[in-house]
């Protein structure tokens, strides 16, 4: 049977997008951030439609903007998002690239084959080119997000952050968004250029056996998302869910932070990397807020933030770690405004 879709309207988008905004303050959230989707002559219309939404907007824009993005970046400093005017609840910070594709598609790029292959994906850019591309948005004002899954996509990142940004640069945090296959190595480097990382942690829990099974070999297996070995380097990270690839919901990465539990066959993957409930929850709060340029706003409540918050009918930390997730929401507030109550 053939199901027909409505054309895209900006219309339709506004009421998708309100849909999808009030089932994420459900879920928690307060803040959704969209990296590399937007298109810049999109912000206008998001800024006046994220003045009515259930939750906070923010942004990266693609490398195909960089000219057009200096528009954004000259209303205020690099270290800082840009909030865009006439809009309370929308941020644009970072341009982004993907240097590799997917793991379990094995067209992210490794130093080593994938499980009984010889093959080992294939980076999207040469590192010449991811280098120009830094070197270019460094110039227009924006820190990067560089998309990188397999370990040579990694390398080829960390050298192209180094080329284009040098060590802390002052034009704001860069980031690496997965880097699922990151080495003990690669943290180090992450650490001393004074960059940061974004986990995904459904791959642990929709893939974290086909992984250890099909995919790498259950050595490699161990040391992918490597949360415990981050922290222990002192670097901070966030944690993502990538919607709509995997739900949302902050109170499920919790979980799997928490566990590394896999669904399909209720395996551990990698125990020793496994995080505590406090580090957890920094890593949906307080680094995330960091990471998209919002840390003076949000992901903490402290005299001169806005008041972001969400109220939980069970203790995270008096629950089995197994039963995170379910955890009810019972009221998410933006800015000192309630946007869901149960």
């Amino acid at each position: 049977m053939a199901v027909a879709l409505p054309p895209t309207t900006p219309e339709l988008m506004a009421k998708s997008l309100a849909s999808y905004a009030k089932r994420a303050a459900a879920s928690g959230n307060t803040t959704l951030h969209e990296p590399g989707t937007i298109k810049p002559d999109w912000v206008a219309p998001l800024a006046k439609l994220s003045n009515t939404l259930a939750v906070r907007m923010s942004g990266s824009l693609n490398t195909d903007s960089v000219e057009a993005s200096k528009t954004f970046a000259s209303l205020g400093p690099g270290d800082k998002a840009r909030k865009i005017p006439d809009s309370r609840f929308f941020a644009l910070w970072h341009e982004i690239f993907w240097a590799d594709g997917s793991n379990q598609a094995e067209s992210a790029a490794q130093t080593k084959p994938y499980l009984r292959s010889t093959e080992r994906g294939k980076a999207n850019y040469t590192v010449s080119q991811m280098v120009e591309l830094c070197r270019a948005a460094k110039e227009a004002g924006w820190p990067f997000l560089i998309h990188c899954q397999g370990d040579a996509a990694i390398d080829d990142a960390l050298d192209a952050i180094e080329a284009a940004y040098g060590v802390h640069p002052v034009t704001g945090l860069n980031v690496l968004q997965h880097a699922t296959l990151a080495r003990q190595d690669q943290l180090e480097r992450t650490k001393r250029l004074g960059a940061e990382i974004t986990f995904l942690p459904d791959l642990l829990y929709l893939y974290g056996s086909a992984y250890r099974d099909q995919i790498l070999g259950p050595e490699r297996a161990e040391f992918m998302v490597p949360m415990a070995a981050c922290e222990k380097a002192g670097i901070a990270f966030s944690l993502h869910t990538d919607a709509p690839v995997s739900p949302a919901g902050p109170l499920r990465l919790v979980q799997i932070a928490v566990t590394r539990r896999c669904v399909i066959d209720n395996s551990v993957i990698g125990a020793d990397q496994a995080i505590t409930i406090d580090e957890a929850l920094k890593a949906i709060t307080i680094h995330a807020a960091r990471q998209i340029g919002l840390e003076d706003s949000i992901g903490s409540l402290e005299p001169g933030k806005e008041a972001d918050l969400t109220i939980l009918e069970s203790d995270p930390y008096k629950v089995s770690p197994n039963a995170i997730a379910d955890i009810k929401v019972s009221e998410t507030w933006v800015a000192g405004q309630r946007e869901f109550a149960a």
